[in-house]
Parts: C-alpha cells; structure tokens; sequence
C-alpha cells in the first residue's frame, strides 16, 4: 500500500505498508528504505513512513521514518523517475470494517 496524505500544515505525507516479502527482513528493510526514499523524491512528500509487517500481517516488524529535507540529488531524481507515478498507481478501495454496537448505539442518540 502506497498512500499520500495531508498533514494538518498542509504538507504532503506519503505511507507505505506491506507484508514481508520472500526475502528476510534486513533486504526488505534495504529495498524499502530505497524504494520510501524514491517515492518520496517523486511525489516531493515533506515526510515519509514505511511499516513492514509479518507475512500474516499480524505483527509490525519495523517502521522506517524520512523527514529529510528533498534538496538536490540528481541520483534520487533518477531513481524517482523510474518509478510508477502515483496519479497511475491503481487505487484500492478498503473493505468496510464494521462498525461495533456501542458506537452505533451513541451515534443514534446523538443523532435523536
């Protein structure tokens, strides 16, 4: 999952979660730390975070942070174009959750 957000300054923010892939953890972190600093680059995010997860998608094994400045870097800019642009990554829509019975209970008499 790839997802550009807005923070409350108005600044962009890109998040990046997946599962850990058929490689071990140190090359995955490796790759994706690449990979966040590239994204970053493209979509000109002012912070970015990536969380990697346990194939199950149970257990968060690590979180990696970049709030360095962009500034120039003619690699990056190189790497970030190579990369699909966000405007054609494909968009997912989230299953809905539920909601539990005590929170429709007060919504419901909030809303009476």
């Amino acid at each position: 999952m790839t997802h550009l957000m807005g923070e409350t300054s108005g600044k962009h923010v890109l998040l990046v979660g997946l599962r850990l892939p058929d490689e071990t953890e140190e090359s995955a972190v490796s790759n994706l730390s690449s990979y966040l600093e590239a994204k970053k680059r493209q979509v000109r995010a002012f912070r970015a975070t990536c969380m990697l997860f346990k194939p199950a998608g149970n257990r968060l094994l690590r979180v990696i942070y970049d709030n360095r400045p962009l500034g120039a870097n003619a690699d990056l800019d190189a790497a970030a174009t190579d990369l699909v642009p966000l405007e054609e990554m494909e968009r997912a829509v989230p299953k809905p959750i539920g909601t539990p019975r005590v929170a429709a209970n007060r919504v419901s008499a909030v809303l009476m």
